[in-house]
């Protein structure tokens, strides 16, 4: 299978902005940077973690069109 140029940058691209979510979410949560974690910090990484880096996953690297067969196991784990 061969993997084109575009695809390559799509794929550090995604896979850079997953990254980047990530690690501001463990910032967030687990060094506390912004002080005492509330509930809505939490509801926020949640949000990331469910729907988000799927939305990343299903646009940048699988690159299909948006049905809800897909969207359904990829949004709901």
């Amino acid at each position: 299978m061969k993997i084109s140029l575009s695809h390559k940058k799509s794929l550090y691209f995604s896979c850079g902005f997953i990254i980047l979510i990530l690690s501001s979410n463990f910032l967030v949560q687990k060094v506390e940077i912004t002080g005492r974690v509330n509930a809505l910090l939490v509801w926020g990484t949640i949000v990331d973690v469910m729907v988000v880096i799927p939305g990343v996953v299903f646009l940048f690297i699988l690159r299909r069109k948006p049905t809800v067969s897909i969207l359904a196991p990829i949004l709901c784990p």
